[in-house]
């Protein structure tokens, strides 16, 4: 916790109507040493192109009327330039579904008024973002991650005021407060991924697979072909169809192409045992490829019959051949492999 004493932190919350979905008003609490400085900022749209819809389900939880806007409200140029001068100095951004709910609302007014890409995003690209929702998912998948029950979880209180602006930035900063002293709770950045920032990605992207020519991202696990046959316990395993990989010398395949690949099985007295996808022998696929980009590791789990559903649910496989559930994990990624930590054999260690 000592890193949000030294750096100015902002818990930020938003309120906005539904059909179109247009922002109603801008809450944070901005935390600074032992500053605190707080802030609602009320939108008053023109009412010759948006209107709240007083009849409407968001409106239930959100209760502000036309009449109470046009009073209290600012222009949404006024609200989301005052929101970006705010923001500098900003370390550490929190909210509750944030990346989804508040920032992309915020990314699509501030599209229509032409202040995201040369202002709030350049800001929000040296920000650290953190999601409190994200966080509860990752531990508690089988239970409602709203504010309200994710408060009532940690503290075993009922939450006052929710759908209150500044309320829900104060009671979001306490489940954060809290989740970031349990050693089971894990906040990683948020990253920006609006289609702006995929089209970089993509742009940036050096890596093709030779047989489908699909782009790979540099994370995208890749296969080099160093063999066509690999032998073990008298079974001779070969890739069907060689010659297509014929040209991978300078190259590399994707997942997808790979998993295409057949293997014929054979004895050693060259007798035909069986063909299946090369993707039914996960195991031997080092024997025949290097593999590239972010390596994952295939895990099998200890578990029941009764445990599949969920097993299956968090985005363990099945394995025919073993028959045992398996989770593949990519190298480091620590938050994945704790959803499966109650199978985990007792030599992985998180």
């Amino acid at each position: 916790m000592n890193f949000l004493n030294n750096n100015k932190v902002m818990v930020l919350d938003t309120e906005y109507d539904t059909n179109p979905k247009r922002l109603l008003s801008l809450a944070y609490i901005i935390y600074e040493n032992d500053n605190k400085t707080k802030k609602v900022l009320y939108v008053k749209h023109d009412s010759n192109i948006f209107k709240v819809n007083e009849y409407g389900e968001s409106f239930k939880y959100h209760k502000l009327t036309n009449k109470f806007l046009n009073e209290n409200g600012s222009s949404l140029n006024d609200v989301l330039n005052e929101f970006n001068n705010d923001l500098e100095g900003v370390k550490i951004i929190i909210g509750q579904n944030i990346m989804t709910a508040d920032i992309h609302m915020i990314r699509k007014e501030a599209l229509g008024l032409g202040i995201w890409f040369d202002k709030i995003r350049l800001k929000l690209l040296s920000i650290k973002i953190f999601d409190t929702m994200k966080a509860f998912k990752q531990v508690w998948n089988d239970k409602s991650a709203s504010l309200d029950n994710i408060f009532r979880f940690l503290t075993g209180k009922e939450m006052k005021d929710h759908h209150k602006a500044l309320d829900d930035c104060k009671n979001t900063f306490k489940c954060f407060k809290m989740m970031s002293m349990d050693t089971k709770y894990n906040f990683s950045h948020q990253n920006l991924n609006f289609s702006e920032d995929i089209i970089l990605k993509l742009l940036s992207i050096k890596r093709q697979c030779l047989l489908c020519k699909n782009k790979m991202l540099l994370e995208d696990t890749g296969y080099k072909l160093k063999s066509k046959v690999f032998s073990i316990n008298g079974k001779n395993y070969v890739i069907i169809n060689s010659e297509y990989l014929d040209n991978l010398d300078d190259g590399e395949i994707c997942k997808k192409c790979l998993n295409n690949l057949e293997l014929m099985v054979k004895n050693d007295q060259d007798k035909l045992i069986d063909i299946v996808k090369i993707k039914v022998y996960d195991e031997f696929v080092n024997k025949f490829f290097t593999v590239t980009g972010k390596i994952k590791h295939k895990i099998y789990l200890k578990s029941k019959y009764s445990d599949k559903d969920e097993i299956k649910k968090l985005g363990g496989k099945w394995d025919g051949l073993k028959k045992s559930w398996y989770c593949s994990i990519p190298e480091g990624d620590t938050i994945k492999l704790k959803k499966f930590k109650k199978w985990l054999p007792k030599d992985i260690i998180i």
